[in-house]
């Protein structure tokens, strides 16, 4: 089964336009296993309890993530666990994090991003 990485940049993107990025995911590229970390749920914990204006889309990103997402128990560091985890299962990444999709494509992995229309891009 294919897998596609959803990491913290992307959720907090999509959920602060209204749109739900696993959602859109699974109408995108449908069949993908969507997968975040224990790392990228502990960054949107973080974020969520701030108090900054993204808060409240981090809180919701978290929930839905829980419901909606295989869990890897990983809990490093999340850009690298991200490089890893697409490198070894081929997965596709969906961030909007421009340092971290450079690397990636500079590796080979497929990357794509939140569009401000809600489309993956």
């Amino acid at each position: 089964m294919r897998c596609m990485i959803i990491d913290t940049s992307s959720i907090i993107f999509g959920f602060s336009r209204g749109f739900n990025v696993f959602s859109v995911a699974d109408e995108s590229l449908p069949g993908y296993k969507i997968v975040v970390s224990r790392g990228v749920l502990r960054e949107l914990e973080g974020i969520g309890r701030s108090g900054k204006k993204s808060a409240k889309y981090a809180i919701a990103g978290r929930s839905e993530a829980e419901k909606r997402c295989d869990v890897d128990k990983d809990n490093s560091e999340v850009d690298s666990w991200i490089l890893s985890k697409a490198l070894k299962a081929g997965c596709t990444v969906c961030t909007n994090d421009m340092e971290l999709k450079r690397k990636l494509r500079g590796k080979g992995v497929w990357v794509v991003s939140m569009g401000v229309n809600g489309a993956l891009r």
